[in-house]
């Protein structure tokens, strides 16, 4: 197997199952797509129809796409760096019935500062367009890489100068947009290479396209995009960078398209491939609950790191989860909410926090919760059949994936609660492979009380048609049924046979076979379609004692329509209805930590000294050291998981009863309080008594 790169396969027999399948092998010469000769050019309808504008005018032509004349209307407004998303935006407007209308300037930021006469008054003029136009929704993109500047006093100032007056720009041209009543998407920039133009160097390199791969570079860590985008709430922020360069590589080609047209810009024929990740994102401005949506938006904390172990890099996604608040928490005299946790799919190998969020936050919010959506390390990508680095030793795989979602539940259930959130009440739920995450956290509790959260915190688990319950079923090539395809994407999350062989992992990433009656309530939403996928979430609904006509929910959607309904307006089916319904019935039956004492002493304890023969220095040693035995029980009521004890003035310390003292004269006040599974602290009870000394003369 001398094509194969050394060590980039894991075992020669995987090798031959690859090349019998037909998989793109590293030294095949291809044919790739643009042409080369063709690459430069290849920037897609818009910029033929002459929507870019660089000469010196100052308006632009009518420019629509999509379903023209549609009430649906949507603006998108920018530079080239906007343009090179409008094949996929002409899709996606296509498919939902949207005008879409592209506003767009070649080196023309959409930030409102002082560049050139010309782009200045061309960026005044497209901003009254658009108000007088009054579109649903307004994509934004623009250039933010070092070679962008702006003038001040007639002068140029340098890259770092011009990034605060670019931010306080961006940030005035959003908030125009929001006044003017449209809903804002942010694209974040993409990284440029630097040292090379990427097709140039797959023409020199056609056998070894991974030599033109380049590392991810942002000049400025946040730039002034994604800076100004962050302090609008509002506004919905999309960060392409895991998509087009996963685990920071950006590579110059996807299967045989080439992703690049010159240093900085995406081709055209790339940017159709990213429909599907780009429609399942971009928020839809004319459901039924926009209105709601703008009058009254959830607070929202971004890219929050929740990596515990180590000082993550200045722009880590991988270990980063967003918080959405209802607009009351944390407010002071505010009962501490619920908090739903959700986990993306996407294979374990793609996916973003960001997937399909309005939906899910207002649904949640909407039924006076927290909702916090994580990332975590992905291994990867080999989903579109390019196996170039596949099966690498060095590579994310479990149980890497489960062990950052235990650590970012981990973070929540030490944070939350300075949001508002109550960190005894939390619920997740996860789509496809993110739906094998939480059933793993839900079943097998050592993930989490690794990361010191306790399984009793976990209220109930929510499974979104996830299909991953027995690991070495599908992976084993000695007994697995499944596809090739399928087998080779779990040996690459999961690990190959031989992997296995050395380091087994497979059981320990399997929901069925660590789940038992003693768990938490699951509910199962799957496709009604397939009745394989009702069979197997039956299984492990059985597995859990749970009855699967009652736990497992069969909906008339595919796979990405489960995700995509969950929360919308035009949901026909039954499941935002009972994924609402489970979720305040799991709220329901999570009563307060509370505490009975069921033992104490009496108002009055008397205690014997001796007072024969005894002068009266002797008698105040005597009071000085008599002591009473005090003894108090007591026990927990409803999520109570432990108790601490006070006596008097010290501190509170765990105690478990009976709990015995020895006292002193005087009065006392014995104090027990509930513990939550956090360890939180409950209801406090309290005992007051008095030791009184009473003679004896025997």
């Amino acid at each position: 197997m001398s094509c194969a790169r050394p060590g980039a396969l894991a075992s020669a027999a995987i090798a031959f199952a690859l090349l019998a399948a037909g998989f793109a092998q590293v030294s095949t010469a291809r044919t790739y797509v643009p042409p080369f000769d063709a690459v430069k050019t290849d920037r897609g309808p818009v910029f033929r129809d002459g929507c870019l504008i660089y000469t010196d005018a100052v308006t632009s032509p009518p420019c629509r796409y999509g379903v023209v004349g549609s009430k649906k209307k949507v603006t998108v407004f920018g530079d080239s760096h906007a343009l090179q998303w409008s094949p996929a935006l002409i899709k996606i407007a296509e498919r939902r019935g949207w005008e879409s209308t592209m506003l767009l300037r070649k080196n023309c930021t959409a930030a409102i500062v002082d560049t050139d006469p010309v782009c200045d008054r061309w960026r005044q003029n497209a901003l009254k367009r658009i108000e007088a136009e009054r579109p649903g929704l307004v994509f934004v993109a623009s250039n933010t890489a070092s070679n962008t500047y702006v003038r001040r006093g007639g002068k140029r100032l340098g890259r770092a100068a011009s990034e605060p007056v670019f931010r306080r720009g961006m940030y005035r041209t959003l908030l125009r947009l929001r006044r003017a009543g449209a809903q804002v998407t942010v694209m974040r920039d993409l990284p440029m290479s630097r040292n090379f133009v990427p097709p140039v160097c797959v023409s020199e390199n056609v056998r070894h396209p991974g030599r033109c791969s380049f590392p991810v570079h942002r000049p400025i860590a946040e730039a002034y995009d994604f800076a100004a985008a962050r302090r609008l709430h509002a506004v919905q922020i999309i960060d392409p960078l895991r998509k087009v360069c996963p685990h920071r590589v950006c590579r110059a080609v996807q299967g045989n398209v080439l992703k690049y047209r010159d240093r900085g810009h995406l081709s055209a024929t790339f940017a159709v491939r990213l429909t599907n990740w780009l429609d399942a994102r971009l928020q839809n401005p004319f459901t039924g609950a926009r209105s709601a949506a703008v009058t009254n938006p959830a607070r929202s904390i971004l890219n929050v790191n929740y990596n515990q172990d180590e000082i993550g890099p200045g722009e880590t996604s991988s270990n980063s989860l967003d918080l959405y608040l209802p607009a009351e928490s944390g407010q002071q005299g505010q009962v501490l909410k619920p908090v739903v946790i959700y986990v993306h799919g996407g294979g374990l190998m793609t996916g973003d926090k960001a997937n399909r969020m309005p939906e899910k936050v207002r649904l949640f919010n909407g039924l006076g919760c927290i909702f916090v959506s994580l990332n975590y390390r992905l291994s990867p990508d080999i989903s579109d059949g390019d196996l170039e680095g596949a099966f690498a030793s060095d590579r994310v795989r479990a149980p890497d994936h489960i062990a950052d979602v235990a650590e970012a539940i981990g973070w929540i259930s030490d944070h939350v609660g300075s949001h508002g959130g109550d960190p005894d009440k939390l619920i997740l739920i996860g789509h496809s492979s993110g739906g094998q995450m939480v059933n793993l956290a839900g079943t097998a509790p050592a993930w989490i009380k690794g990361r010191g959260v306790s399984p009793k915190q976990v209220l109930g688990v929510i499974s979104l048609d996830s299909d991953t319950f027995d690991v070495r079923s599908e992976a084993d090539p000695a007994t697995s049924t499944a596809s090739l395809s399928r087998r080779i994407a779990l040996w690459q999350v999961f690990g190959t046979p031989e992997e296995e062989a050395s380091d087994p992992v497979w059981d320990s990433q399997s929901p069925l076979l660590a789940a038992d009656p003693s768990d938490p309530p699951f509910l199962f939403v799957t496709q009604s379609a397939r009745p394989a996928r009702i069979a197997s979430n039956g299984e492990m609904a059985t597995r859990l004692g749970q009855d699967p006509q009652d736990s497992v929910l069969g909906v008339p959607y595919d796979h990405e329509g489960i995700n995509k309904q969950l929360g919308a307006a035009d949901d026909g089916s039954a499941e935002t209805t009972r994924v609402s319904q489970f979720t305040s019935e799991l709220i329901g039956a999570a009563p307060a930590a509370g505490v009975k004492i069921t033992r104490r002493p009496a108002k009055k304890v008397f205690v014997k000294v001796k007072a024969k023969g005894r002068t009266r220095a002797a008698r105040k040693r005597a009071l000085r050291h008599a002591r009473a035995k005090v003894r108090f029980a007591f026990k927990g009521t409803g999520r109570a998981d432990g108790f601490q004890c006070r006596i008097d003035r010290k501190r509170f310390q765990k105690c478990r009863s009976p709990r015995t003292y020895r006292l002193g004269l005087g009065k006392h006040t014995f104090r027990v309080r509930s513990l939550y599974p956090s360890g939180r602290p409950g209801e406090v009870r309290k005992v007051s008594f008095r030791i009184v000394a009473r003679w004896s003369r025997a």
